[in-house]
């Protein structure tokens, strides 16, 4: 991977803080309380350590490893860790895919990540993460999403936000990547099937619960849109695609209007709008 995230990682939280608010770390730990329970985590382009922080709290008894291409990223994510903590994360400064080691995992975090590869790219990540995870593994991964369905406004608000974030990133740090790719074909191609969705009923993000299954196991798949939570129980070899319902009226500030109209001329400047 050519990308760099050294650059922007002084001011990555600020930026974050700005756009999102508190809303990307709502996210991040929207599924948490599914690692609770876990003993070996790998952790996957963890950034500056929000999520590891809050991981290592809810869980005394994991063992962590922090895989993270991006040195300066690096460097703020350890500081979150705290002392008594530190001999429980191992850091390993390397991108995924020259990653690799003697454990298997029973748990993975990806978060915000494949967002910045092209689907060739994670395509040929993925099977790295199954030969890395056990047998009923379960993979928690938070992501962006360019999704179709809902009202004329949601897709125009999504579709102008994600193209000024590529256009932003793409600059900034290099990434290739100008399309969010739907990452669940590739998942169940790898063995993994989706557990549980929650999406954001105002920004493109979403947190998903994957397990690497046995053939025959029942799955379970629950869709929650913020206030309502929808559970479908399926026979044992199917699992339900349905959608959550989108909301058709979303509070837009004045705010976010102005930062996707500000950041236009830079998707244009890119090619991406």
């Amino acid at each position: 991977m050519s990308s760099n995230f050294d650059k922007i990682a002084p001011f990555y939280g600020f930026l974050e803080g700005v756009l999102f608010g508190s809303r990307m770390q709502r996210m991040r730990c929207a599924h948490l309380d599914h690692m609770s329970g876990r003993r070996e985590i790998l952790l996957v382009g963890e950034g500056t350590g929000l999520f590891l922080e809050r991981l290592l709290e809810v869980n005394a008894q994991a063992k962590v490893t922090v895989v993270e291409q991006s040195e300066q990223m690096m460097k703020r994510a350890k500081r979150r860790v705290a002392e008594k903590d530190l001999r429980r994360v191992t850091f390993r400064k390397l991108s995924f895919e020259k990653f690799d080691s003697s454990k298997r995992f029973d748990a993975v975090c990806t978060l915000f990540f494949w967002d910045c590869f092209t689907q060739g790219q994670i395509r040929s990540m993925l099977p790295l993460l199954e030969r890395h995870s056990k047998r009923g593994a379960l993979w928690l991964d938070v992501d962006f999403f360019e999704n179709p369905h809902g009202s004329t406004r949601t897709g125009i608000w999504h579709y102008l936000l994600i193209r000024f974030l590529y256009g932003f990133f793409g600059l900034a740090t290099g990434i290739e990547a100008r399309r969010i790719v739907n990452i669940e074909p590739l998942a169940k191609e790898n063995g993994f099937s989706r557990m549980a969705t929650t999406r954001s009923d105002q920004f493109p993000m979403s947190a998903r619960i994957f397990k690497k299954e046995n053939p025959a196991s029942m799955a379970v798949v629950s869709h929650r849109n913020d206030s309502q939570v929808r559970v479908i129980r399926n026979s044992r070899n199917s699992i339900s695609q349905s959608e959550p319902d989108v909301q058709s009226k979303i509070p837009y500030s004045l705010k976010d209007c102005l930062m996707l109209l500000s950041g236009l001329p830079i998707g244009l400047t890119c090619g991406i709008v």
